[in-house]
């Protein structure tokens, strides 16, 4: 292969690099060819995964890079991060104090090193995958992250677990993120039932895929973005809600069918929706959040779905027919439909039984 014009090589090799590092790094192990050629693809996805010196150490190995880059300078279209987690000192009372002043200088450093990476690749990046302020896992919540003027006008698809942490700086564009199509929502500590989508249509108007993850409810906001007569997302097509899982122990019948009824008026809800809509389980625990999220990132680097998976029925749905108009249904309305459907099949199963005592008799 080291007779194939670099040109060539490069084109491959960015193919080939979309898992997030790992064939990236393989290819420089190879030979010192491979390693100048492929010097660009390497950086095409990243992936980083919480240790406090990570991006400190790729910041260095990334900017080195590209001062000797020679077919073209790296630039990082597809990231995967997840912060660092929250460090709690553990050693004799006397000691405690400076560990603390010791933790809060790294974790400083940290968020410094973060916003540096941001500012550097925003410009070019194409999908995002931000993990921070998990709570199950105690992961660091980032504070605001001035990003250049125009926000992210390359990025296509944004998983974000936790706050939105960018905020404009100068004299940026209205749309922070004016190609944003997929947007993907996660909250695995608590679902905001006072949730907005006022900000985000604004910064990304553009959103034609929704996806909330770990929601108990369609709150007003998410029966107002479904609203064709007042959309929030003009161009919205699609909407996946994935609920809270389970309870964890099945002998708490109160939890669980209070669960089973969330999901029956959920299913209600996306069956009366106006656009495309589908309530679609939840097997995961709060624990495999970042194991998810990045699964799903890299599914959507290979030409997948990603996280907008939808049912065969759906699918054909959206292929086949358009959005007609219907009216719009508040959550209250969709409980006490669900509610009167309920005790009208218990009314129904007690005359069946009453029925069959009567017959027998």
């Amino acid at each position: 292969m080291e007779g194939l014009a670099p040109e060539l090589l490069d084109n491959i090799f960015t193919s080939a690099c979309t898992d997030g590092g790992f064939t990236g790094c393989s290819l420089s192990s190879v030979s010192k060819h491979f390693r100048a050629t492929s010097r660009a693809a390497r950086f095409h996805s990243v992936s980083l995964t919480g240790s406090p010196q990570q991006p400190t150490q790729f910041l260095s190995c990334f900017l080195r890079e590209r001062a000797v880059a020679a077919i073209r300078t790296p630039t990082i279209r597809h990231l995967y991060l997840v912060v660092m987690k929250k460090e709690t000192p553990w050693r004799a009372p006397d000691e405690v104090q400076r560990e603390l002043r010791q933790i809060a200088i790294q974790t400083a450093r940290y968020i410094e090193d973060v916003a540096s990476l941001f500012r550097l690749v925003a410009q070019d990046l194409e999908t995002l995958c931000l993990v921070h302020n998990h709570g199950w896992l105690g992961l660091v919540q980032l504070p605001a992250i001035a990003s250049p003027a125009g926000g992210f006008p390359m990025l296509r698809e944004l998983t974000l677990v936790g706050s939105d942490p960018f905020t404009a700086t100068g004299a940026a564009l209205s749309p922070f993120y004016p190609r944003l199509e997929r947007l993907h929502l996660g909250f695995p500590t608590y679902f905001p039932w006072d949730i907005s989508f006022d900000s985000w249509a604004t910064r990304a108007p553009r959103v034609t895929h929704l996806c909330l993850s770990e929601v108990n409810g369609a709150p007003p906001a998410v029966v107002e973005a479904v609203d064709v007569s007042r959309p929030k997302f003009k161009n919205l097509r699609h909407l996946i809600m994935r609920p809270v899982g389970p309870p964890a122990r099945p002998e708490q019948g109160r939890a669980q069918q209070d669960h089973e009824f969330m999901l029956e008026v959920l299913g209600l809800f996306c069956e009366t929706a106006a656009i495309f809509a589908e309530v679609l389980p939840n097997g995961k625990s709060p624990y495999d959040w970042e194991a998810t999220a990045k699964q799903e990132w890299v599914d959507w680097l290979a030409g997948g779905n990603g996280c907008c998976v939808f049912s065969e029925e759906v699918a054909l749905q959206d292929s086949t027919a358009g959005s007609e108009p219907r009216p719009r249904l508040e959550w209250a309305d969709l409980v006490a439909r669900v509610r009167h459907k309920k005790e009208a099949e218990a009314i129904a199963r007690m005359e069946k039984l009453i029925a069959m005592k009567w017959s027998d008799a």
